[in-house]
């Protein structure tokens, strides 16, 4: 099969096309993951400051895996915490006083494992 001048200029106008679309998807990913490394460098001040305060210690904060749909953070025994910075089903980062909630709900979790009376009370505090 023999390609005309005209199919030749089609055939690269879409190849055009889609090396545009594939830059923008890599324009977005960059752009999500400034405004991932932004958020989490701001959580981990915040982190630092409340856990100074109330004196608490914790090893790392970290973003939790976006294929994890059932919680919005953890606390692992070894002092981690992860943090989801997106909404479950849109995608959208979630609002910063969200992240702060769960956050604040994390670091009780490094003195308190479970949450009765005692996790309730300094989770209130680190929230004020």
């Amino acid at each position: 099969m023999e390609i005309q001048p005209e199919q030749g200029r089609v055939a690269a106008a879409r190849e055009v096309a889609s090396l545009a679309r594939a830059a923008s998807v890599c324009d977005n990913w960059s752009m999500e993951r400034r405004q991932r490394d932004d958020l989490l460098s701001q959580l981990r001040c915040d982190a630092r400051r409340l856990a100074a305060h109330f004196g608490l210690s914790y090893q790392a904060i970290s973003a939790e895996h976006p294929r994890v749909k059932a919680r919005y953070g953890a606390c692992f025994s070894d002092g981690r915490i992860k943090i989801r910075l997106n909404h479950v089903r849109t995608g959208e980062p979630l609002k910063y006083s969200s992240l702060v909630d769960t956050l604040c709900h994390e670091l009780a979790h490094l003195r308190h494992f479970d949450h009765g009376p005692e996790f309730k009370r300094l989770y209130l505090q680190l929230l004020a």
